[in-house]
């Protein structure tokens, strides 16, 4: 019940011993669930200024890290998040990598576990409870990256709880302590915290608590926010961050959200919400009570932006699932109900774990380490834009990085031109003393490869050096550079011998798995099965979450006629990468070719498995039929 007057008492939930167990247990599965290798590659630059004001111990406000120009300084107001930085550069310090993959489960356990809280307040069973907790959890999952916005995702669902205990007749004396307490440390903590005006403002105007008693928790909450060392320039930063709108567009993510994430990631969540828009009119029909208007409009107003936003869907977890569960009624203790509930969401969690990323939770993935160590220290570095937080990590003032769009000035307008055969390209680059370029390999429709044609054909640009993850050009004699091999292509040589050549070089160098690769590509070519494998293999060793790695030992294995570890690679391969039309394929030829050898029911389910997997290759890919014919006829 929402009482309308009489708000005195306070309410009071403590979780019960025969509770705790099994809450503890979930939440322990959804801290598991969430580990994966770190998505983004912000937290680099949040460790890289954490690290500058424990060892300087002072707040960088000027500071904006590049080597561009000092002129594309961040205004006096670089630090908004000096707080939140100095925690990652600390877990850092303590765990490494693998701490911050830790610290970013334990922020989305944490704030799943206070909406738990939040809806058990509002009189949620405690399965209802963990049940809608989960599905805002799944719901998200394509917003857990090591961001610092994961803790305004923590303090959105505390200033949530707080609310609806207030509205529920929490103590004055209470909520003062909590509030001043929340965004003081928000603050500090994350620049998140406008999206906490929104929810304060939202509530001194639609909530039902006294006037007084709102004005007063509200003023004492944006008070405490102001408690921060530079504190005057926050306005120009948020002036500036929102209406740079060249930056907003093309970096910041508040692009919309596409109709494929909103039928597949987002239906499941708001085909609940939609259940209760019919649940409240019934009982506005039936004059019974509801929750105060205030949750019913902050929580139509975040549900828009979620379904909108690709940045708002991460506050789905925190600020509408609580929301929400105050307008739920006391729901079915249905035994069997609560049974096909529990199976589809064990089945959601599950399709979409992959125990294969464990093997890397303990190694940074996608960043060029080795190259960076031999980047020419004289001029200017220009690099792929998700390489610039990595490079300040590495004290290597980048062209470009992820906080570019801090700026008041279009630096990513120069970044552009470089990038495309623009006429100013050649003028930027000198005007820069642009002496090397770090590049992510180019794909079709990336502008990169734009670049990258026009540094490898260029007298006075050389590859100097590559790996995994990025080619490494530096202003010098083409010819004194590496010339036999073009990795970005396919194939990407002319003379089999010198290619062959060059590549074991550089696996004596700067060894990577694209290299052993390569090599094992071209030794299959001229028949040599057995060395060819070793290198596919020691590819997989060295890069065992790439699909390119275990295709390429599935080939070997295939001309080996190795069907045991074609079956295995193909297996590996098409978890890593299940939409590639080839892979699949690749997979759909190696069951085919094992159920020609098994007879019964088991021959029978993997020429079945072949079929699908070759016409859904050939759906996505129609130049593939004539390669899977075999494994279609009579089909």
């Amino acid at each position: 019940m929402w009482p309308e007057r009489d708000l005195q008492k306070e309410p009071k939930l403590i979780i019960g011993k025969n509770e705790q167990p099994a809450v503890f247990a979930w939440l322990t599965l959804l801290f598991g669930w969430t580990l994966a290798p770190l998505a983004g590659y912000d937290f680099w630059f949040y460790i890289a200024v954490g690290r500058d004001i424990f060892t300087q111990r002072r707040i960088p406000y000027t500071e904006s890290y590049l080597g561009t120009t000092a002129g594309y300084g961040f205004g006096n107001y670089a630090e908004t998040a000096w707080l939140g930085n100095l925690l990652t550069y600390g877990v850092y310090l303590w765990g490494g990598y693998l701490g911050l993959v830790m610290l970013k489960s334990l922020l989305l356990t944490l704030s799943t576990g206070v909406v738990y809280y939040s809806n058990r307040i509002s009189g949620m069973s405690p399965f209802w409870a963990g049940a809608w907790s989960s599905l805002a959890l799944w719901t998200i999952r394509g917003r857990f990256e090591m961001r610092l916005y994961l803790i305004t995702t923590l303090a959105l669902a505390l200033l949530s709880l707080f609310l609806i205990i207030l509205e529920r007749g929490g103590s004055r004396k209470q909520g003062i302590a909590s509030l001043s307490l929340l965004f003081l440390l928000w603050s500090n903590l994350h620049q998140g915290i406008l999206a906490g005006y929104i929810v304060l403002g939202s509530w001194l105007v639609f909530g039902r608590r006294t006037f007084k008693d709102r004005l007063v928790f509200v003023t004492v909450a944006v008070f405490s926010s102001l408690l921060r060392p530079n504190v005057t320039s926050l306005p120009a930063f948020y002036y500036d961050h929102f209406s740079n709108s060249s930056a907003m567009q093309g970096i910041v993510e508040w692009s919309a959200v596409s109709w494929e994430q909103r039928l597949t990631q987002l239906s499941p969540f708001y085909l609940v919400l939609l259940a209760l828009v019919f649940v409240t009119f019934r009982r506005l029909v039936r004059r019974e009570p509801i929750p105060p208007n205030v949750f019913g409009v902050t929580l139509v107003a975040f549900s828009v932006m979620g379904w909108r936003s690709y940045r708002s869907i991460a506050e789905l977890l925190p600020v509408v699932s609580p929301m929400a569960a105050t307008y739920m009624p006391q729901l079915s203790k249905n035994r069997r109900l609560h049974a096909v509930i529990s199976v589809l969401l064990v089945t959601a969690f599950g399709t979409t774990f992959d125990s294969r990323n464990l093997r890397a939770l303990s190694q940074s993935q996608g960043m060029p380490s080795k190259l960076c160590q031999v980047i020419p220290k004289k001029g200017q570095v220009f690099n792929s834009f998700e390489f610039g937080n990595f490079l300040v990590f590495q004290e290597i003032p980048p062209f470009i990085h992820g906080m570019s769009a801090f700026y008041r000035e279009q630096l990513i307008l120069d970044f552009e031109d470089v990038l495309n055969p623009s006429p100013r390209r050649d003028e930027i680059l000198a005007r820069y003393d642009i002496t090397s370029a770090l590049l992510h390999f180019p794909t079709e429709d990336d502008a990169t490869s734009l670049l990258v044609e026009y540094l490898s054909n260029s007298k006075d640009w050389k590859l100097q050096a590559w790996d995994d993850n990025a080619l490494l050009f530096v202003k010098g004699p083409k010819q004194s550079g590496l010339t036999a091999v073009q990795p970005w292509k396919t194939p990407g040589w002319t003379d089999p011998k010198a290619a062959e050549d060059e590549l074991r070089s550089i696996l004596e160098h700067h060894p990577s798995a694209l290299a052993h690769i390569l090599l094992s590509r071209l030794l299959l070519a001229r028949g040599d099965i057995g060395e060819a494998t070793a290198h596919a293999t020691k590819a997989t060793q060295m890069s065992s979450t790439s699909p390119a790695s275990w295709t390429q030992l599935g080939g070997c294995y295939a001309k080996a006629a190795n069907l045991t570890g074609l079956l295995l690679a193909t297996e590996e391969a098409i978890s890593l990468a299940p939409d590639v039309p080839q892979i699949r394929l690749n997979r759909s030829l190696a069951l085919y070719s094992a159920s020609q050898n098994q007879d019964g029911i088991i021959g029978k389910l993997k020429l079945w498995q072949a079929r699908h997997l070759a016409r859904s290759a050939v759906k996505l890919e129609p130049s593939l039929e004539p390669s899977a014919r075999t494994v279609l006829k009579d089909s």
